[in-house]
């Protein structure tokens, strides 16, 4: 599954492969623009994977994003909000399909 968030239209799409499973209207954080590091109050945007699912959050059903994706890391690496070795982290864990590092200066644990 690929979750897709246009914040300026302010819909989530989920998707299957190339086929567009649902849409739903979203909130988004208070500050416009593309998130940079933990606290901005900025939502992220772009192509995230579901990488961790919580059957027993208070919300029903929580979703996990692999926020930071490697893009993002890529980008806090160029901009030195994050190691190299925090960028290696990042990669490693998303090209393995896991989670990754949530603890960095980029933030993390974002949850549907």
């Amino acid at each position: 599954m690929i979750i897709r968030i246009y914040k300026q239209k302010k819909i989530l799409q989920l998707w299957r492969a190339t086929q567009l499973l649902k849409e739903y209207p979203v909130a988004v954080g208070k500050n416009q623009g593309q998130k940079e590091k933990e606290g901005d109050l900025r939502t992220p945007e772009g192509e995230y994977v579901v990488c961790v699912k919580n059957p027993h959050s208070k919300y029903h059903l929580s979703l996990g994003l692999n926020y930071p994706n490697n893009e993002d890391a890529k980008r806090g690496l160029e901009n030195g909000v994050i190691s190299t070795q925090e960028y290696q982290a990042i990669c490693d864990a998303n090209n393995q399909g896991g989670i990754p590092p949530w603890k960095t200066a980029l933030g993390g644990e974002i949850y549907i």
